[in-house]
């Protein structure tokens, strides 16, 4: 069943997303609120699934919790003077939301960007880099964050990034569906339901951070 899932997730992305890759034209970008673009691709892609959520994930704040006290939103004004690093998403080194949210309060001269391909992973490179004292503070997505920040040593703090009016930092985990394949969904939504402890027990096993719906 899920090698089913895993083959309509390629189908979408090999017909609806990868071809309009980089060859967006301006009619096919909307803006829905102040810096929230959405692409024809992604209307397109939604209307194709259909996704059951078996976790939420946040993107989160990393740093050392022997010289940064509790850090939750971004707008503490400590985020002016602290070193910060920002993963840069993608070929075209994109911002995530956010490092788009820090730019529009003028907080840049302070930030390095890590590039997403490396050898090493993002969340390696970003946690070693608060790790060792070249960061202060990494905002990175959750889970990555998690696994890479585990064991540290010295012991690195993650905490959720507060919500912020406008910027998402918060996205439903799922799985997907055609969206005129309602057996199939309902197949994947009781597998995902019977599953949930063993679901649960594998994110934990992986320092996976969850939130509430």
């Amino acid at each position: 069943m899920l090698d089913q899932v895993a083959d309509l997730i390629r189908e979408v992305a090999a017909t609806i997303v990868l071809p309009r890759f980089r060859h967006l034209a301006t009619e096919e970008i909307t803006q829905k609120s102040p810096g929230d673009l959405v692409t024809v691709a992604d209307q397109e892609s939604e209307r194709a699934l259909t996704t059951p959520a078996y976790y939420r994930g946040t993107y989160v704040f990393v740093y050392r919790g022997d010289s940064t006290a509790r850090l939750d939103s971004l707008d503490d004004p400590r985020l002016r003077t602290l070193r910060i690093g920002v993963a840069l998403v993608g070929n075209d080194l994109a911002a995530t939301p956010p490092a788009m949210a820090l730019a529009q309060r003028g907080i840049v001269g302070n930030v390095t960007g890590f590039p997403m391909f490396a050898e090493q992973s993002i969340g390696q490179r970003m946690t070693d880099a608060v790790r060792k004292g070249a960061i202060n503070v990494a905002v990175l997505w959750g889970p990555q964050a998690g696994y890479y920040a585990r064991g540290a040593v010295p012991e690195l703090t993650v905490t959720p990034i507060a919500a912020t009016d406008g910027v998402p930092s918060t996205f439903d985990i799922a799985m997907g569906v055609r969206r005129d394949d309602g057996a199939l969904r309902d197949e994947v939504t009781a597998a995902l339901s019977a599953l949930k402890p063993q679901i649960d027990a594998v994110l934990d096993a992986y320092a996976v951070g969850r939130i509430a719906p």
